[in-house]
């Protein structure tokens, strides 16, 4: 063992026995800022961590709510797609008509093109593409809370 370790060293052993060490299901804030004090830790460093920590729990939360949002389009799509194939199949006879077969084939190809890519977009979350959605989404997300906060403060202002 070394008698001294960088800040790295330090860090990254700290980090190891923390998560190997057994713990209670939970942490007070007050034994949480009692460890951070005994290891060195200011408080401001420590709320500034902890700031750091929420909002990036907070986007990670809603990064799955909007891939979840985008799978459950597509499931609906696929559903469509399927539901309407067969029933173009059923409606032009295409089980008792060879030729029947023709448009419901070239439905099902072109629209199954469609599907494809709406699902490669579904489940690809490391595309700029899906970033660039992702932030869309939030930006109106966002904006309808504070719609509905704003409608909600006049609604109740009229009642007084």
């Amino acid at each position: 063992m070394k008698p001294h370790y960088t800040q790295e060293e330090a860090n990254e052993i700290l980090r190891r026995a923390v998560e190997r060490a057994p713990m209670k299901d939970e942490m007070s804030r007050e034994q949480l800022e009692a460890v951070a004090a005994e290891i060195g830790v200011s408080p401001e460093a420590l709320r500034k961590a902890e700031d750091d920590w929420h909002a990036e729990r907070s986007d990670k939360e809603e990064r799955l709510a909007y891939a979840s949002l985008k799978r459950l389009g597509f499931y609906k799509h696929l559903a469509a797609y399927v539901l309407f194939t067969l029933m173009i199949a059923y409606v032009t006879g295409a089980e008792n008509d060879p030729d029947g077969m023709i448009p419901t084939v070239v439905i099902a190809l072109l629209w199954g093109i469609g599907i494809v890519c709406h699902g490669l977009s579904a489940f690809n979350t490391t595309s700029a593409q899906f970033d660039a959605g992702y932030t869309h989404w939030r930006i109106g997300r966002r904006a309808r809370e504070l719609a509905a906060r704003e409608l909600g403060r006049l609604g109740s202002k009229k009642d007084l």
